[in-house]
């Protein structure tokens, strides 16, 4: 469930590279889940592995759904190909309570990304699926491209709406134009400084985040749980 106060973790992201935060994903998974996140976004391998040990601990699983190149292959911003690789069936067979898709706008990519979460979206309308959507803004590093990001995000279908690159200031913009829909921060410095990522999360929160979205920036750092935990406290404390 995503609403006001939702922390949520993210480890899809192997098509990057190698993250030494993510050596041992089922470490790190189990790690955090014992703060009790209220839903992790995971790609289909460990969704198959982890899923439903995750779901008994009673946090959501969120599958996802698309994607392009590897960084192997250069930037991925930098290519006009996007697809669904899986879909929303399979979410529902692994028994995923959510599925994900990104929205990637003002790049080449634009197009089929928009087709990606177009199909996604009403599929997982017809599968009862909570639908969230990655808005990735290019060229645009103001605030009002990142609003117009996760206005069409919710257009197209959103439940939930993760803004990359989100700061106080792009929230408060950004809620304006989200007609009440979920909207979560995702952007946190990666400082290597649990204060900065804490006081980004309490910062986005009152500027009108229903919660926020991490990945690296906690299984990143030197004590991921303890980063989350303290991420879970000022989540919870502003609603």
């Amino acid at each position: 469930m995503t609403g006001p106060g939702s922390l949520v973790v993210a480890f899809d992201h192997a098509p990057l590279g190698l993250f030494a935060g993510l050596r041992n994903l089922p470490g790190i998974v189990s790690a955090l889940a014992d703060v009790k996140p209220d839903a992790v976004i995971l790609n289909f391998g460990p969704m198959k592995r982890l899923g439903a040990e995750l779901a008994r601990s009673g946090i959501d699983t969120v599958l996802r759904l698309d994607g392009n190149r590897s960084y192997l292959a250069g930037d991925w911003t930098s290519s006009d190909e996007w697809e669904l690789f899986y879909s929303v069936e399979t979410a529902v067979k692994v028994g995923a309570a959510g599925v994900i898709a990104n929205l990637l706008l003002g790049g080449p990519g634009e197009m089929a990304s928009i087709r990606a979460v177009s199909t996604a979206a009403a599929a997982a309308h017809a599968a009862r699926l909570r639908f969230y959507v990655s808005s990735i803004v290019l060229n645009q590093p103001g605030g009002d491209g990142k609003a117009f990001g996760a206005r069409m995000a919710f257009e197209l279908g959103a439940d939930v709406v993760n803004m990359y690159g989100a700061d106080p200031r792009v929230v408060e913009e950004a809620v304006s134009w989200c007609d009440g829909g979920a909207l979560l921060a995702q952007g946190a410095p990666k400082s290597g400084q649990p204060e900065a990522v804490i006081g980004w999360a309490k910062e986005c929160m009152v500027a009108g985040a229903t919660g926020v979205c991490v990945g690296e920036a906690v299984w990143g750092a030197d004590d991921p749980a303890a980063v989350l935990a303290g991420i879970r406290q000022v989540t919870h404390a502003v609603v």
